[in-house]
C-alpha cells in the first residue's frame, strides 16, 4: 500500500534550504556561449516579492508589521508553512523552479543559454537541498509534475490528490529512482518501487473509467479489475502469439506482487524472505515498466 507522507514538507523550513530558494546561496559556476563564466543562483525574492507571492498562493502577507520588516528568509518561512498546511508546497516548487520564475535574472542571456542556465540552476538547487536533507535520510524529488519530500530508501511515497496525469514523464520519473537503488545496491527498494509503479497506473486508469477503487494494495486483484474494464481478458480466437504475450502479463504482474511481498523494503525480515540479485532486480523493474507502458496504451488507445 503507498502511503502519503505530506509533512516531510516541513524539512524545507531549514534556513540553509530557505537561502537557496531565495537565491542567496551560490550554486557553482556555468560558462556562457560567449566563453564568460556566471555563477548559479535561484532567482533572488526581496522581501516585498515574497509577501506578493504569498498573496499569489491565497496567504496575504503584510510586509510591515507595526511599521517593522522581517528578515527576508522569515517571510519565506511563513510562505512554506501556509502551503504546508493548505498542501500547495509542490506547486510552490512548481513556480519557484520555472522559467516564468527566472525571466528577471535571464533576460540578457542568449536564448540557448537561458535554457541551459534554467536546467543548470535548478539541478544545482535541488542537489544542494538533498545534500542537506541526506543526513535525516531524506530526498527533494519530483515525480510526473508533482514535487515532494521523502525517505531516501523507502517506498515512493504519493499525494495520490496531487496527480493529474500519469503518463510516460510519471513512469520515467519512478523508473530513475529505481534505477538509483540498484546502481546502489539496493535491490530491495527498487522492487518496492516496480511494484509501485504498475499499482500506481493500474489505480490511475481505473479511476479513468470512473470506476471504483476497491482492490487498494492487492495489486493481483487491481490487474483483474483493470483487464475487466478495458475488455483485456485473453480472445480466445486471437493469434496464439498475441495470446501468450498477454498470458506473459499476468505472469509478470503476480511474480512482481509475491517477489514484493517476500523480498521488498516494504516488509520485515522473515523466514520466508529472500536474496535479490542486481539482474534480477533490473529484470523487475524492466518487466514492470512494459506493463505500465502497455496499459497506458490500452487506455490511451479506448479513450
Amino acid at each position: 500500500m503507498i502511503k502519503i507522507e505530506g509533512n516531510k514538507f516541513e524539512l524545507l523550513t531549514k534556513r540553509e534550504i530557505i537561502y537557496i530558494l531565495i537565491g542567496d546561496t551560490e550554486l557553482g559556476n556555468y560558462t556562457l556561449l560567449n566563453g564568460t563564466t556566471t555563477v548559479l543562483k535561484m532567482p533572488r525574492y526581496t522581501g516585498q516579492e515574497i509577501c506578493d507571492l504569498s498573496k499569489q498562493f491565497g496567504f496575504p502577507m503584510p510586509y510591515e508589521v507595526d511599521g517593522k520588516c522581517l528578515s527576508r528568509w522569515k517571510y519565506f518561512d511563513k510562505l512554506i508553512k501556509c502551503c504546508i498546511e493548505e498542501n500547495k508546497c509542490s506547486d510552490l516548487l512548481n513556480y519557484i523552479f520555472s522559467k516564468e520564475a527566472f525571466a528577471k535574472i535571464f533576460k540578457m542571456n542568449h536564448l540557448s543559454d537561458i535554457k541551459k542556465l534554467h536546467e543548470a540552476t535548478v539541478n544545482k538547487a535541488i542537489e544542494s537541498i538533498n545534500g542537506t536533507l541526506y543526513i535525516g535520510g531524506n530526498e527533494l524529488v519530483k515525480i510526473g509534475s508533482n514535487y515532494m519530500v521523502q525517505s531516501i530508501d523507502g517506498e515512493v511515497l504519493i499525494p495520490k490528490e496531487n496527480i493529474k496525469q500519469i503518463d510516460r514523464e510519471f513512469i520515467s520519473n519512478i523508473t530513475s529512482r529505481a534505477i538509483k537503488n540498484i546502481k546502489n545496491g539496493e535491490y530491495d527498494s527498487a522492487i518496492t518501487k516496480s511494484r509501485t509503479l504498475m499499482e500506481e497506473v493500474f489505480i490511475y486508469v481505473i479511476k479513468m473509467k470512473e470506476d471504483v477503487n476497491e482492490n487498494k494494495g492487492d495489486i493481483t486483484k487491481l490487474y483483474k479489475q483493470v483487464r475487466k474494464l478495458y475488455n483485456m481478458d485473453i480472445d480466445p480466437n486471437a493469434d496464439e502469439r498475441i495470446k501468450k504475450l498477454l498470458s506473459g502479463l499476468n505472469t509478470i504482474v503476480d511474480s512482481i506482487a509475491e517477489m514484493r511481498n517476500k523480498s521488498s523494503d516494504a516488509h520485515g525480515l522473515g523466514d520466508e524472505r529472500i536474496n535479490i540479485s542486481k539482474h534480477h532486480a533490473q529484470l523487475c523493474l524492466n518487466a514492470a515498466i512494459t506493463v505500465s507502458e502497455f496499459i497506458l496504451s490500452v487506455m490511451i488507445n479506448q479513450n
